[in-house]
């Protein structure tokens, strides 16, 4: 037995030119990746202020646990990227203006932006376990020297001396341990550390 599609399809399709049938089907995949982009951006949009107020529930939690090492241990714990938007959401609590990024992947290794006095800021934020990828510094070092811009690569992990030789004698700051602790439970800490200081040298973290 054979079938055709004539004997399955409405009679105006079926009555439809080749030609007509392939415009047809032009719109139809137009229409359909229209809609699946549009869906996309729907549900990024939803993620995304899903780990803005999450960030905002870690800030708040944080502030509850008693010594610097108990509530880094907490942040370790935590979604990559929520701990990405909780930087940013601390920053923008001291008053800094700030750049939240539309995604999370394909960023070009900037988890976000920010202004403070006038000054540019470039942030990568890493929930590490364990020791920092002195490759990752490098990496923003680099970053930051091509966009002219201070940089603040915060993270919860360990900072191994080769990390601390990348930062030398370039505009990147390295956060981490008591200094980012400090950095998300002191109100106005950029500003209250040193007034009018360079904010590098407001955050700098000496190597151990």
């Amino acid at each position: 037995m054979t079938f055709s599609f004539t004997q399955f399809a409405p009679s105006w399709l079926a009555s439809l030119t080749p030609g007509e049938l392939f415009s047809l089907f032009i719109v139809l995949a137009i229409t359909v990746n229209v809609a699946g982009h549009f869906y996309s951006r729907r549900s990024n949009k939803g993620r995304h202020h899903f780990r803005v107020k999450q960030s905002q529930k870690v800030l708040k939690a944080i502030h509850g646990i008693n010594s610097w090492q108990q509530q880094l241990g907490y942040l370790r714990k935590i979604n990559a990227y929520t701990f990405e938007e909780l930087i940013l959401t601390s920053l923008a609590a001291q008053g800094v203006k700030i750049q939240r990024n539309k995604r999370y992947s394909n960023d070009g290794g900037i988890d976000g932006r920010a202004t403070l006095d006038g000054i540019p800021m470039l942030i990568q934020a890493k929930r590490y376990q364990s020791f920092v990828s002195t490759q990752h510094v490098q990496d923003f070092v680099t970053l930051c020297q091509q966009e002219h811009c201070v940089g603040l690569f915060i993270h919860t992990g360990r900072t191994p001396k080769a990390a601390f030789e990348a930062v030398r004698g370039s505009h990147v700051v390295i956060v981490s341990g008591p200094k980012l602790i400090e950095l998300l439970t002191v109100p106005s800490m950029l500003r209250k550390s040193n007034p009018g200081a360079p904010v590098q040298d407001v955050l700098v973290e000496k190597p151990k």
